[in-house]
């Protein structure tokens, strides 16, 4: 508006008993209106909470049954071997099988070994994949107790199951 003719609409005299309708007028629209209320910012923040509860919950439940039971997934290695799918074989067999004995890290082979000799002690702990081999006798795939045993053959050691049969590893870099 211009300031001409704002200084013309300030010269107009409103009765006071006009102004004092007019805002009853404004009141009691005001009050008729219907009141819209927003959800409660504790609430939204409850219910985003839960919603990320339980995706990680069930991301971590999928993760777990991916990485799985390393011991189930020997026998999984070796039927990849039998129907032919030797990438998954090699894969398989890289996660899985680790064995540190007096600091020399010993990998899971699949063939037959050779015959058992000497007892070199038993397994302390079993470790995730994952994580790394840094104490004596310790695995990624060899529960806590297994009997670990010295081969005729250099390099190779052999784990003694609860079955009677054998698991066999060789050192690192001899392969």
């Amino acid at each position: 508006m211009s300031k001409r003719m704002q200084r013309e609409m300030n010269k107009i005299d409103i009765p006071d008993e006009l102004g004092e309708r007019s805002l009853r007028g404004v009141r009691k629209a005001w009050k008729e209106k219907p009141v819209r209320r927003r959800p409660n910012g504790g609430l939204i923040a409850i219910v985003a909470a839960l919603f990320l509860l339980i995706g990680g919950g069930i991301i971590t439940s999928i993760s777990l049954q991916q990485q799985g039971d390393y011991s189930s997934s020997e026998s999984s290695s070796e039927s990849a071997e039998s129907s032919g799918d030797m990438e998954a074989a090699e894969e398989s067999a890289r996660v899985e099988g680790l064995v540190l004995v007096n600091g020399e890290i010993y990998r899971r082979i699949y063939e037959q070994g050779a015959a058992v000799q000497v007892e070199i002690g038993t397994i302390k702990e079993k470790v995730a994949a994952r994580e790394s081999l840094e104490e004596n006798l310790t695995s990624t795939v060899l529960e806590e107790g297994t009997v670990l045993y010295n081969t005729e053959e250099e390099g190779v050691l052999a784990a003694e199951l609860p079955e009677g049969e054998y698991l066999y590893f060789v050192k690192e870099g001899r392969e």
